[in-house]
């Protein structure tokens, strides 16, 4: 009873301290609390501490978003959107497999009286080129085209990848089967693979037991990789494998 009773006259001395000026900045500082919380309760909430003398202390912690970031979307400059004035660079789309005709150089106005012509749009490519670059084409169809090749450069990054494995001179039998395993997993998915052995103190007298080692793998799994020669990298030998193409 008595602790509970000290601790209704503390909490009695703070209220009473916050008079005229503080009182009215505490007012303030909750109202902001609540509007941060009704407008953006996902993103960030405030905190809100009485300091010396009444001072109102009010703290903002970003948390972080509960949504994903969105998407970025290509988006085209085009038609009305181009801002440039003067000289451009013009080529137009051709139908088919045809390559794209290069038209040469022109005033932006006339650009755009070849795009109305045509009954399609104008597309800025690249504004920081000298003259800058625009190309008369179906914005919608080169929306497509971009977001293809957009996907089929995601679908290709795997490949570029470059994994390891390591080796020591002295490996044993069944541990030399599993990274030579490993590797060939590697290879399967499309990876490249660095293979490694590596020497430490007395063992760098025994450079040549790990080149042949590195070339022992490499002839067995030439079926399916092609390979360079072993470089000395400091205390280390290393090659890489590279998946052959599939015919």
């Amino acid at each position: 009873r008595d602790q509970k009773l000290k601790s209704v006259s503390s909490v009695n001395q703070s209220v009473s301290i916050m008079t005229g000026t503080s009182f009215k900045i505490f007012l303030a500082a909750i109202v902001a609390v609540l509007q941060t919380q009704a407008f953006a309760p996902h993103t960030a909430s405030t905190q809100v501490a009485i300091g010396r003398h009444g001072s109102v202390l009010m703290m903002a912690i970003d948390r972080g978003s509960r949504k994903p970031p969105p998407k970025k979307e290509n988006v085209l400059v085009m038609n009305e959107l181009i801002t440039i004035v003067g000289e451009v660079r013009v080529s137009i789309v051709m139908p088919g497999e045809t390559p794209d005709e290069v038209i040469g150089i022109m005033d932006i106005s006339e650009a755009r009286a070849r795009a109305a012509e045509e009954e399609t749009d104008l597309v800025l490519l690249s504004a920081n080129s000298q003259p800058p670059v625009v190309k008369i084409v179906d914005a919608g169809k080169l929306r497509y085209q971009m977001e293809l090749k957009k996907k089929a450069n995601l679908k290709n990054s795997g490949s570029k990848d470059v994994k390891e494995v390591k080796l020591s001179y002295n490996i044993g039998v069944g541990d030399y089967d599993v990274r030579k395993n490993r590797a060939l997993e590697f290879l399967a998915k499309g990876h490249r693979v660095k293979v490694t052995c590596q020497f430490r103190g007395r063992e760098q007298q025994h450079v040549e037991i790990g080149a042949t080692l590195l070339k022992k793998l490499a002839t067995e799994v030439i079926e399916v990789a092609t390979s360079d020669p072993p470089k000395r990298e400091g205390n280390r030998l290393s090659l890489f494998l590279k998946p052959r193409e599939k015919k």
